[in-house]
């Protein structure tokens, strides 16, 4: 059969049996992914901290705060910054050369000190066009910085934008070995599904596109716009420098991604 004979339910029917074997072919992939029990024995994660939020129009507010903490939830349709105090234990810090901090989500932009140094920074303040919450971070501790009995203090500055998605993950700290493999983990998981998907998507609308201008059969029509607009989100997870400022960047993905589902 040629391809501008191609009837629409077959050409469905082959591009869902594509699409869940796209699907089948990742988990089996990630079946060889394994995360060892011990190399997470010295890990601790931090689930409270002390902060400090500042969001526009409303006066400082203090706190300790569950994480993950979600900006907007805290403050809904405001801006502002969020200062994040966590102290490390002495017994986390022993007999531990090389030690690291793993952040799963850190945004929109933020910078880490340790005892007052900084150690770090994702973005400038208020960038409208950086978004730092796109992927997960590792960033070794200093040894130098360590020493002595303490107490020693981890800080997390951020700068949120309303609707961005901002906010603070759990904060891990352990050996930069044990820490570096939980975020190529959770990489895999957050960013190779996502990119896997997006490339059906693609895929699939650009058959449909080359079979709507052989057969000028609306449904392949329809079929092609709506993988190419479902593509949008999943690629903007790969965006940390957007194209166009906030919040138009975000007026951009979710027109296509309504037009998707439609």
């Amino acid at each position: 059969m040629r391809l501008a004979e191609l009837k629409p339910s077959l050409f469905i029917a082959s591009m869902g049996a594509a699409l869940l074997l796209a699907l089948s072919l990742l988990l089996a992939w990630s079946t060889g992914w394994h995360w060892s029990p011990t190399e997470s024995a010295a890990v601790h994660t931090f689930t409270q901290a002390d902060a400090l939020f500042q969001a526009e129009g409303l006066s400082p507010q203090r706190a300790q705060v569950s994480l993950r903490h979600r900006w907007d939830s805290a403050f809904p349709g405001r801006s502002g910054q969020a200062r994040y105090t966590v102290t490390l234990p002495p017994a986390l810090l022993a007999n531990e050369p090389a030690l690291g901090v793993y952040l799963e989500r850190v945004g929109n932009q933020a910078q880490v000190t340790l005892n007052g140094v900084l150690l770090q920074q994702w973005g400038e303040p208020r960038s409208p066009v950086y978004d730092a919450s796109k992927f997960s971070r590792v960033l070794a501790l200093p040894t130098a910085l360590l020493q002595g009995a303490g107490p020693h203090v981890l800080v997390i500055e951020l700068h949120a934008q309303a609707l961005r998605g901002g906010g603070l993950s759990p904060v891990v700290v352990g050996p930069l070995a044990a820490v570096s493999a939980l975020q190529e983990r959770q990489q895999f998981w957050s960013q190779g599904p996502a990119a896997a998907y997006a490339a059906c998507l693609l895929l699939m609308g650009g058959l449909a596109a080359g079979l709507w201008w052989h057969q000028r059969e609306p449904l392949f029509g329809c079929f092609s716009l709506a993988a190419l607009c479902g593509a949008v989100r999943p690629l903007d997870q790969w965006l940390q420098h957007t194209p166009l400022p906030w919040p138009w960047w975000g007026q951009c993905w979710r027109w296509p991604m309504a037009c998707s589902w439609a």
